[in-house]
């Protein structure tokens, strides 16, 4: 839940295919999406394998995988082949690994939070991946 929320405020509530506003407020649905599926455990929680869409953004590139590559390849850019090799890196993360990963996503979110109230604040504010899962990186180097 948190990585959801990490991933939907990184693009201040706002779908990164159409642009849709759709605020935790309101009843316009924001999903976190994963590029390569949830159950890839080394990419699971990575920043770079995540993208806020819209219900509507989400249900057309689900159903339409064609589409959905090609949108991945534009907004992914030349990092989609690393963070493909990086979903076949085997992880096992113990109860301690996720539980360091958790309060790291939670310090993130409130860093997140807190440049959202500065001045000139940017509408997109990326986050650093878990020392856990910035590891796992290293080894496709």
């Amino acid at each position: 839940a948190i990585f959801s929320l990490l991933v939907r405020e990184r693009a201040c509530w706002k779908c990164e295919r159409c642009g849709k506003h759709c605020p935790p407020e309101s009843s316009s649905r924001l999903d976190c999406a994963h590029i390569f599926s949830r159950r890839y455990r080394s990419t699971r929680f990575h920043p770079a394998n995540a993208v806020a869409l819209c219900f509507h953004c989400h249900q057309f590139l689900t159903e339409n995988p064609h589409e959905h590559v090609a949108w991945t390849q534009r907004h992914v850019g030349p990092e989609i082949d690393r963070l493909r090799a990086l979903s076949q890196v085997v992880a096992k993360f113990s109860k301690r690994d996720l539980e360091n990963i958790y309060r790291w996503m939670k310090a993130e979110y409130g860093h997140m939070l807190d440049r959202r109230k500065g001045p000139g604040c940017p509408q997109y504010i990326s986050f650093k991946a878990a020392p856990e899962i910035a590891a796992l990186a290293e080894r496709i180097k």
